[in-house]
Protein backbone atom coordinates (compact mmCIF):
# COMPACT_ATOMS: atom_id res chain seq x y z
CA UNK A 1 0.00 0.00 0.00
CA UNK A 2 2.66 2.58 0.75
CA UNK A 3 4.56 1.89 -2.77
CA UNK A 4 1.00 2.67 -4.15
CA UNK A 5 0.29 5.82 -2.36
CA UNK A 6 4.60 6.81 -3.97
CA UNK A 7 3.54 5.96 -6.84
CA UNK A 8 0.30 7.55 -6.71
CA UNK A 9 2.00 11.04 -5.92
CA UNK A 10 4.66 10.78 -8.28
CA UNK A 11 2.55 10.19 -11.01
CA UNK A 12 0.06 13.00 -9.84
CA UNK A 13 3.19 15.67 -9.83
CA UNK A 14 4.25 14.62 -13.06
CA UNK A 15 0.75 15.37 -14.30
CA UNK A 16 0.89 18.57 -12.88
CA UNK A 17 4.06 19.82 -13.78
CA UNK A 18 3.06 18.99 -17.91
CA UNK A 19 0.03 20.84 -17.48
CA UNK A 20 1.23 24.27 -16.31
CA UNK A 21 -0.40 27.03 -17.51
CA UNK A 22 1.06 29.40 -19.70
CA UNK A 23 -0.80 32.75 -20.65
CA UNK A 24 -0.43 33.43 -24.38
CA UNK A 25 -0.83 36.48 -26.26
CA UNK A 26 -0.73 38.42 -29.40
CA UNK A 27 -2.28 40.20 -32.69
CA UNK A 28 -3.80 38.26 -35.13
CA UNK A 29 -3.71 40.20 -38.98
CA UNK A 30 -4.05 39.99 -42.66
CA UNK A 31 -0.77 38.59 -44.48
CA UNK A 32 -1.51 41.00 -47.36
CA UNK A 33 -2.73 43.98 -45.84
CA UNK A 34 -1.53 43.40 -42.25
CA UNK A 35 -5.08 44.54 -41.05
CA UNK A 36 -6.71 43.16 -37.75
CA UNK A 37 -8.82 40.48 -38.19
CA UNK A 38 -11.39 41.42 -35.82
CA UNK A 39 -14.05 38.31 -34.74
CA UNK A 40 -11.09 35.51 -35.51
CA UNK A 41 -11.32 33.03 -32.86
CA UNK A 42 -7.61 31.31 -30.86
CA UNK A 43 -8.86 27.96 -29.52
CA UNK A 44 -6.75 25.78 -27.60
CA UNK A 45 -6.89 22.31 -29.35
CA UNK A 46 -9.42 19.55 -27.69
CA UNK A 47 -10.76 21.80 -25.28
CA UNK A 48 -12.06 24.73 -27.14
CA UNK A 49 -10.68 27.19 -24.17
CA UNK A 50 -9.32 30.38 -26.13
CA UNK A 51 -9.84 33.71 -27.13
CA UNK A 52 -11.94 36.14 -30.03
CA UNK A 53 -9.70 39.16 -31.45
CA UNK A 54 -10.24 42.54 -30.33
CA UNK A 55 -10.87 45.52 -33.34
CA UNK A 56 -6.96 45.83 -32.78
CA UNK A 57 -5.81 42.38 -33.59
CA UNK A 58 -5.25 41.34 -30.33
CA UNK A 59 -5.88 38.44 -28.00
CA UNK A 60 -5.10 37.02 -24.91
CA UNK A 61 -6.06 33.62 -22.90
CA UNK A 62 -4.61 31.15 -20.55
CA UNK A 63 -3.92 27.78 -21.88
CA UNK A 64 -4.90 25.06 -20.05
CA UNK A 65 -4.67 21.58 -21.47
CA UNK A 66 -2.02 19.23 -22.26
CA UNK A 67 -2.11 19.49 -26.50
CA UNK A 68 -0.16 22.16 -26.68
CA UNK A 69 -1.85 23.12 -30.05
CA UNK A 70 -3.72 26.76 -30.81
CA UNK A 71 -5.83 26.78 -33.81
CA UNK A 72 -6.95 30.18 -35.37
CA UNK A 73 -10.00 30.11 -37.51
CA UNK A 74 -11.57 33.17 -39.81
CA UNK A 75 -14.13 32.94 -42.24
CA UNK A 76 -12.28 32.84 -45.84
CA UNK A 77 -8.74 32.41 -44.84
CA UNK A 78 -6.61 29.02 -44.11
CA UNK A 79 -6.38 27.75 -40.61
CA UNK A 80 -3.69 28.55 -38.67
CA UNK A 81 -1.89 25.87 -36.42
CA UNK A 82 0.56 26.55 -33.52
CA UNK A 83 1.76 23.13 -32.17
CA UNK A 84 4.00 22.09 -29.70
CA UNK A 85 3.92 25.47 -27.83
CA UNK A 86 6.72 25.08 -24.69
CA UNK A 87 4.92 24.92 -21.30
CA UNK A 88 8.10 26.10 -19.51
CA UNK A 89 7.64 29.32 -19.06
CA UNK A 90 4.50 30.92 -17.82
CA UNK A 91 3.78 33.54 -20.43
CA UNK A 92 4.40 33.18 -24.34
CA UNK A 93 3.52 36.31 -26.65
CA UNK A 94 2.47 35.25 -30.36
CA UNK A 95 3.32 38.61 -32.20
CA UNK A 96 2.05 38.92 -35.38
CA UNK A 97 0.57 35.87 -36.66
CA UNK A 98 -0.80 36.71 -40.05
CA UNK A 99 -3.73 34.54 -41.58
CA UNK A 100 -3.84 33.99 -45.52
CA UNK A 101 -6.88 34.54 -47.30
CA UNK A 102 -8.09 31.33 -49.36
CA UNK A 103 -8.78 32.04 -52.64
CA UNK A 104 -8.69 28.13 -54.26
CA UNK A 105 -10.95 25.42 -52.61
CA UNK A 106 -7.81 23.05 -52.20
CA UNK A 107 -4.32 24.77 -52.21
CA UNK A 108 -3.05 28.45 -52.37
CA UNK A 109 -3.37 29.89 -55.75
CA UNK A 110 -0.19 29.58 -58.01
CA UNK A 111 -0.19 32.82 -60.26
CA UNK A 112 -0.82 31.84 -64.20
CA UNK A 113 0.50 33.99 -66.57
CA UNK A 114 -2.52 35.02 -68.29
CA UNK A 115 -4.15 36.91 -64.78
CA UNK A 116 -3.95 40.41 -65.49
CA UNK A 117 -1.56 42.10 -63.68
CA UNK A 118 -4.36 44.65 -61.42
CA UNK A 119 -5.46 40.55 -60.34
CA UNK A 120 -2.40 39.65 -59.21
CA UNK A 121 -2.04 42.06 -56.24
CA UNK A 122 -4.96 40.24 -55.07
CA UNK A 123 -3.56 36.62 -55.37
CA UNK A 124 -1.23 35.26 -52.60
CA UNK A 125 1.24 32.47 -53.75
CA UNK A 126 2.27 29.18 -51.49
CA UNK A 127 5.94 30.59 -52.87
CA UNK A 128 5.43 33.98 -51.14
CA UNK A 129 3.91 32.47 -48.28
CA UNK A 130 6.61 29.60 -47.91
CA UNK A 131 9.07 32.54 -48.76
CA UNK A 132 8.34 35.12 -46.41
CA UNK A 133 6.12 33.92 -43.42
CA UNK A 134 7.79 33.70 -40.48
CA UNK A 135 7.27 34.05 -36.52
CA UNK A 136 9.48 34.53 -34.18
CA UNK A 137 9.69 33.36 -30.43
CA UNK A 138 11.84 34.33 -27.89
CA UNK A 139 14.80 34.95 -30.75
CA UNK A 140 14.03 31.65 -32.45
CA UNK A 141 12.60 32.05 -35.98
CA UNK A 142 9.93 29.33 -37.56
CA UNK A 143 8.40 29.12 -41.11
CA UNK A 144 5.02 27.39 -42.17
CA UNK A 145 4.25 24.03 -43.17
CA UNK A 146 1.75 24.67 -46.26
CA UNK A 147 -0.80 21.95 -45.91
CA UNK A 148 -4.08 21.43 -48.17
CA UNK A 149 -5.95 23.36 -45.76
CA UNK A 150 -4.17 24.90 -43.26
CA UNK A 151 -0.74 26.63 -41.83
CA UNK A 152 0.82 24.72 -39.40
CA UNK A 153 4.14 26.32 -37.30
CA UNK A 154 5.69 23.49 -35.26
CA UNK A 155 7.96 24.95 -32.53
CA UNK A 156 9.47 21.92 -32.04
CA UNK A 157 11.24 22.94 -35.61
CA UNK A 158 13.03 25.72 -35.70
CA UNK A 159 14.77 27.57 -38.94
CA UNK A 160 18.55 26.43 -38.68
CA UNK A 161 21.36 28.46 -40.35
CA UNK A 162 19.07 31.28 -41.33
CA UNK A 163 15.80 30.78 -44.05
Amino acid sequence: MKHFLVLFTVTCLAFYTNAQDVSISGTVRDFETSKPLTGATILEDEIGNGDVVDSQGNFRFTLKGTSKTIKCRYMGYYLLVVKNIPTHNDSLELEDLKMVKNYSDHIIVELAPDILPDMKRFKVTRKWVEDEYRITIDGITYKPIILERSIVFDLNKPIVGGK
